[in-house]
């Protein structure tokens, strides 16, 4: 059996599951001569938008409320009763702080963070990819 140590104290032997394995590792070099450089990182945060009324649309809520922020993303979503409408909103995630803020929304809106992935059936009126 052959053990492997990865730092002081901690070891894993072949036998074990490589849990504390890293699965990637990011680079840290810097050098100001070379012409290779990583992509910038976007963070994005989610949200829910919901409580509106039916006859808001994606572009109505961003030239309202969206129209300073860039690389915003609105979507309008299928809803269980036609009394109202929802949205799912993708932003930069150093903006979110400012979005959750009650005083950024209309009276009533119920806004809070999106967690899971946006389906195609989610949706209103988009095209499921097959």
């Amino acid at each position: 059996m052959r053990i492997l140590v990865l730092q002081p104290g901690i070891q894993l032997t072949n036998n074990q599951p490589s849990a504390s394995k890293p699965r990637f590792i990011v680079g840290s070099h810097k050098n100001s001569n070379s012409k290779l450089s990583s992509v910038p990182v976007r963070k994005q945060a989610d949200i829910f938008v919901s409580r509106l009324d039916p006859c808001v649309t994606s572009t109505m809520l961003e030239s309202e409320l969206f129209n300073s922020y860039s690389e915003v993303t609105i979507n309008k979503m299928v809803t269980r009763h036609p009394s109202y409408s929802s949205f799912h909103v993708r932003l930069p995630a150093d903006k979110l702080d400012e979005v959750l803020e009650p005083a950024f929304w209309p009276d009533g809106v119920m806004v809070k963070r999106f967690w899971g992935r946006l389906t195609p059936e989610m949706i209103l009126n988009s095209t499921p990819k097959n």
